[in-house]
């Protein structure tokens, strides 16, 4: 019994012994860990906001208090480090900004490096969800009724509805808009989402609501005559209440926003890109003007049978999706010699502000939510080549210094 007692306690040692060679502490190399591995962040599109994170980053073994350590991640835009570099165990902190960006999951992975450390390079994958929120107004597909089509594209070309942004432009194109014969697109109230409630003491205005038509429009002005060539290609959508067809708003978007460089630089001279991407667009008609509508978005509704008119300060837009036939010649208008094309088109503008600015500034607002994201609304592309025979350039010309200013004029709005 005594001589297999030490045999164990030789074996034991053994053990110990080999433990020791493969623990590097134990012999004074240095050591790195994290706290985590994986960071997991869902928000909702309706609420999104600037996220703050920290992982943990331990170094051990000889000269741990002195050891540097550095911090990279990808490409990835909505990430910035706030803390890349340290010396001895700290913490690496990063930030999140979903700003810009569409409903899905965005994965990034920062990594974290000691020269001469076992255990580094050690890597934590981020991940940030944007789920998708539920809009108080959807898109649905319906049946014309008996004599709606033919009611509704007279009233079109009688009351010139298609007015606005572009004032007597392209009225006459309008009714392409309804070329489908057997259904309608028309906005309806989301069943899954309550009735929202005002944000102040005041009213909230009659708003865009269930029953009204709602369309799109995608114009491309490409100017050859400059160097590079110019091109605004404008993204919009119109709604119109049929009970009263001179009420009607509009949110157009630059869809070469947020591009920059060499993708700006192809967005502007390609005649081949599609949609943005389904990335948010900011909605804020007076700087959409400043920017001589080549940045953001911007829009407003008016009624000429009361004199109001509200104006778009806040919100997103944005197109996710967008399919056209095949072109045809535009025979009249500003665009004359251009080629239009029907289409469908689909997106989402998010919780968009506009508050009230004509009889008066009384605190009252519209709220515009509405997703068109899985029903299509019908779209027409219009696109107007200067160096092609397009003889209404002068009008198309307009089409980008006009927008909501033109609208406010027609609705009696100073600036």
């Amino acid at each position: 019994m005594r001589r297999n007692g030490a045999l164990a306690l030789l074996a034991a040692g053994a053990v110990a012994a080999l433990a020791a060679c493969h623990d590097t502490t134990a012999f004074g190399a240095r050591a790195l860990t994290l706290g985590a591995s994986h960071r997991l962040v869902s928000m909702n599109e309706d609420t999104l906001s600037v996220v703050d994170d920290s992982v943990v980053v331990t170094i051990l073994g000889e000269g741990a208090a002195s050891g540097a350590w550095t911090a990279t991640h990808r490409s990835a835009s909505w990430i910035t480090l706030l803390t890349a570099s340290g010396t001895g165990s700290g913490r690496v902190r990063w930030r999140r900004d979903p700003t810009g960006l569409a409903t899905g999951t965005y994965v990034d992975t920062i990594t974290v490096s000691v020269a001469s450390a076992v255990g580094s390079p050690a890597r934590i994958v981020d991940s940030l969800t944007i789920e998708a929120a539920q809009a108080a107004f959807i898109a649905v597909k319906r049946a014309w009724q008996p004599g709606e089509r033919d009611a509704r594209i007279a009233s079109v070309i009688a009351n010139r509805e298609w007015v606005f942004p572009y004032v007597g432009d392209v009225s006459d194109l309008a009714p392409a808009v309804y070329a489908d014969v057997d259904s309608v697109v028309v906005v309806v109230a989301n069943p899954l989402v309550a009735a929202r409630v005002a944000r102040s003491a005041f009213q909230l205005a009659p708003r865009f609501n269930a029953g009204w038509s709602i369309s799109g429009l995608d114009i491309r002005r490409i100017d050859t005559t400059q160097v590079p060539a110019d091109t605004s290609d404008l993204l919009g959508v119109f709604w119109s209440n049929p009970a009263e067809q001179t009420q009607k708003g509009i949110v157009l978007a630059d869809r070469c926003t947020g591009l920059a460089g060499a993708a700006k630089a192809t967005c502007r001279t390609s005649r081949t890109v599609t949609t943005p991407g389904g990335a948010n667009i900011a909605v804020n008609t007076t700087s959409f003007e400043a920017a001589l509508q080549k940045s953001g978005a911007g829009g407003g509704e008016r009624r000429f049978s009361t004199s109001e008119y509200w104006e778009a300060n806040a919100g997103n837009f944005r197109v996710t999706a967008a399919a056209y036939g095949g072109n045809s010649t535009i025979g009249s208008g500003p665009f004359t010699g251009g080629t239009q094309a029907n289409g469908t088109m689909q997106g989402r503008m998010q919780t968009i502000n506009m508050p009230r600015l004509l009889p008066t500034v009384d605190g009252s607002f519209i709220t515009v939510d509405f997703d068109f994201r899985v029903t299509s609304i019908g779209s027409l592309r219009m696109t107007c080549l200067f160096s092609s025979p397009c003889t209404g350039q002068a009008g198309a010309a307009a089409v980008r210094r006009r927008g909501a200013a033109a609208f406010r004029q027609a609705a009696g709005v100073r600036r």
